[in-house]
Formats: structure tokens, C-alpha cells, sequence
């Protein structure tokens, strides 16, 4: 016998529910083992990897909008990432993955200490993989972290347009650089926890071919263990063609004396602003913009970040680095695992403890830092896209669990 969700996928109730009536939802999301039930019934069957992916889409919209309570939002947890098991080796397995994602991003934006850590240690292990599924859980893992910058930064075009209106030459460039520090510190500051800051910005005469800047990190431990993996002002190195996007952060971070411009085309130039000036037209292709145009806009907007994040997660910045949230520095991985053991007391003696410490593993015990998806997703957008109107998935869904869905004359819904 078919089930409901052959014929009319139970996401369009669902959504109609959240909207409408919270109170329906929490009572249709008490009977959702029903609906596990159904599904398990039907493995084996050719409707079987389409069952799930109905329930996995329908199940999205529930923690949002506080629809469930907070202590149901652990179990949502452990309810998506079963689903998706209950996928495995089907068609639509890196879908059902994707999915799973979307409906765990919905806990996190409310409380994601409520998100089990075996469910965060499972999305990590999503994002070894391939497909959509890694995208998703890289994405998931950089907002649990912390490092998402959607909607961070709200004031970066206000900033912009001041500074574009204030300068207008080199002089009042300069000017205003110098008079408005503090709109450099606070841009700084409020991207440090997303977005890691170089020490050292260089360059050699071969990248200049390539358009690529090389970017220096360094543990940025305030007490360096014995085990730092960059020892005696060693630093990490990654090159990057995002050269001008990175020049722009490297104004600010120079004139705050958090980062070094060199190169020997600006080795005689005593001022920060000069000597951004003197990188970019190294740089630029000749029929480039003027270096005002260029600058006059220091203050990067989240997509433009994103895509420096994207870069530093592509050079596997952050297999290597941690933030540590107490002392807001990025660590290299062997400081920021003895820190986590040492806790609260950051003291040296309490940090040679921790080091000590059996149970502590350095990630780099050499102390360096060395070093069909479309298809699917289309078939599982086919199959929602099938679904039939809000009406009929309402009395198919309903009947599942052998209610009957009405509306009072007030126009609420209720179960009957």
C-alpha cells in the first residue's frame, strides 16, 4: 500500500503549520516517530530514498520561528542526523546529507548549544567528503565556530561611503586614514574572530606574473608552550591571487602596527598609505584603476571576506589554527590544544601542566606545520516539485496519523 508521501511530499503542511498554527506543529512533531516508522516500512522499496527525503524536507521548518521548545531541539538533532543514516547508499544520499545540514543550521541560528557534540563531530565528517553535503557542512561548521560573516557587518557601507567622500586625493587620503584610527581598530576587531590577519604581507618578483601575494600567520599565543609548532618567530605561509582584497585589509591591519607591508619596490616609503600604494601598482594591470579608486573603499563587505575565507579554508588555514575565545588570538593547533587543558588558569605553570598532561595529543608532534552531485539534487528538487497542493498533501499527511484537519470559523487549523 503506498504511503502518503508517494503522492504528496508532507514539507507544504508542514510550512502551512509553522506559519499558521505553532501549536499544531509541536503536536504533529510528537507523532513524528509515526512517520520514521512509515518510512523504515518501506525499505526496499523503489519509493524508499523518496520517502526519506520528503520527511528530511518537511522536518526543516520546525525549529524555526521558536515553532519547537528548546528542550525538543536536542532531539530534532538526533532525529535529522538518524534520517540521513537511514539514507545511506541511497540515490539521493549526499542530498539527504545537504538537507540534514539546512535543518541543523535552523537549531544552530537559535541555540547551538543544544546541537549534541556527536552530531557536530558528524557534520565535521561531512566535510571530508564531496558533493553538496561538504559544501553544506563547511558552511555549517564556519558559523558553529564562529566564523560565518552573514550579515556581520552592517555599517561596512556607511563606512565606505564616508570614506569615499572624504578622499578625494593622496593628502586627504592620508588625512583621514590617520584622523579616523578607530574605524580601522573597530573594522579590525569585529573580523578577527572570522577572519585571521597576517602578520607579514610580501612578495616576490615571481608572483607578480601570477597576481599572487603571500600572506605570514603566526601563533599568536600570548605564552608560547614548548610545543608551538611555529617556534622563535617562525610564521605560516600561504599564497593567494585574492591579492587586492587582501591588500585593502593589510591598510588597516598596517597602520594599527598589527601587520607589516614588504616588498622592495616600497622599501624606502616611511607611510602606511604610500606604501599600500606602492603594492598596488605593482600589482594592477595597466589599464587598472587609479589607486583612490581602488582604496576608496577599504572596508570589505561580507561577500568580499567570504571569499578570503574561502581561500585560507582552501589552504587548510584552519586544519592548522584555532581560535581561542579567551584571550580572542588565533593559535596554532599544539597551543590552542594545551590552552583548551589548561582551561581558565593561563598561567605558564598551569600551561607546562597541560602540555604534561597524558590525555593532551598535539595534532603536530614534529612541531611544524606541514602539511554527481547535480544530478541528485535535481531528482530530489523533481520530486518536491511534484508535490500536489496544500489541500491534498494536508489530508494525506493528516491521515497518517489518523487525524482530520479542519478550520474553526476564526480561520485557525485544528485537528480533529
Amino acid at each position: 500500500m503506498p504511503m502518503p508521501f508517494d503522492f504528496a511530499p508532507p514539507k507544504p503542511l508542514i510550512d502551512l503549520l509553522v506559519e499558521k498554527s505553532p501549536a499544531l506543529t509541536v503536536k504533529l512533531w510528537s507523532k513524528v516517530d509515526v512517520w520514521f516508522k512509515a518510512v523504515k516500512a518501506g525499505k526496499g522499496s523503489a519509493m524508499y530514498d523518496t520517502r526519506i527525503y520528503n520527511v528530511m524536507h518537511a522536518l526543516e521548518a520546525m525549529p524555526k520561528r521558536g515553532v519547537l521548545l528548546e528542550k525538543d531541539l536536542e532531539d530534532f538533532c538526533k532525529k535529522v542526523k538518524e534520517l540521513t543514516e537511514m539514507g545511506k547508499g541511497t540515490s539521493l544520499e549526499d542530498t539527504l546529507k545537504s538537507a540534514a545540514v539546512v535543518a541543523l543550521r535552523s537549531v544552530l541560528s537559535r541555540d547551538k548549544s543544544r546541537i549534541p557534540a556527536n552530531v557536530v563531530d558528524w557534520v565535521k565528517e561531512l566535510k571530508a567528503g564531496d558533493g553538496y553535503s561538504k559544501s553544506a557542512a563547511e558552511g555549517f561548521i564556519d558559523a558553529y565556530e564562529g566564523r560565518s560573516l552573514e550579515g556581520a557587518y552592517e555599517q561596512i557601507n556607511a563606512l565606505n561611503t564616508r570614506f569615499k567622500e572624504a578622499c578625494v586625493d593622496m593628502d586627504s587620503l592620508k588625512a583621514y586614514v590617520d584622523e579616523n584610527v578607530s574605524d580601522l581598530k573597530d573594522f579590525i576587531a569585529s573580523v578577527a574572530k572570522k577572519l585571521p590577519m597576517p602578520v607579514k604581507f610580501t612578495t616576490e618578483q615571481k608572483f607578480l606574473v601570477k597576481k599572487a601575494i603571500l600572506l605570514h600567520f603566526e601563533c599568536q599565543a600570548p605564552i608560547r608552550t614548548r610545543y608551538c609548532a611555529l617556534q622563535d618567530g617562525a610564521t605560516y605561509t600561504t599564497e593567494t591571487l585574492e591579492w587586492s582584497r587582501w591588500l585593502k585589509m593589510g591598510l588597516s591591519a598596517a597602520k594599527l602596527g598589527k601587520a607589516v607591508l614588504s616588498a622592495d619596490a616600497i622599501a624606502d616609503m616611511p607611510g602606511v598609505v604610500d606604501q599600500v600604494k606602492g603594492l598596488y601598482n605593482m600589482y594592477k594591470k595597466e589599464d587598472g584603476e587609479d589607486f583612490l579608486s581602488f582604496i576608496s573603499e577599504p572596508f570589505l563587505t561580507s561577500e568580499e571576506q567570504d571569499k578570503l575565507l574561502n581561500q585560507l579554508r582552501a589552504a587548510n588555514f584552519f586544519q592548522k589554527f584555532q581560535y581561542d575565545n579567551q584571550t580572542a588570538n588565533w593559535l596554532c593547533g599544539n597551543c590552542a590544544c594545551i590552552y583548551l587543558k589548561a582551561g581558565s588558569d593561563r598561567s605558564a605553570a598551569s600551561l607546562e601542566a597541560a602540555a604534561s598532561h597524558p590525555e593532551v595529543e598535539l595534532p603536530f608532534p614534529s612541531l611544524k606545520l606541514e602539511g554527481e552531485g547535480a544530478g541528485l539534487q535535481d531528482r530530489a528538487e523533481n520530486v518536491v516539485g511534484a508535490a500536489l497542493e496544500v489541500k491534498k498533501t494536508t489530508g494525506a499527511c493528516c491521515s497518517l496519523f489518523g487525524m482530520n484537519l479542519c478550520t474553526t470559523d476564526d480561520g485557525e487549523l485544528n485537528l480533529g
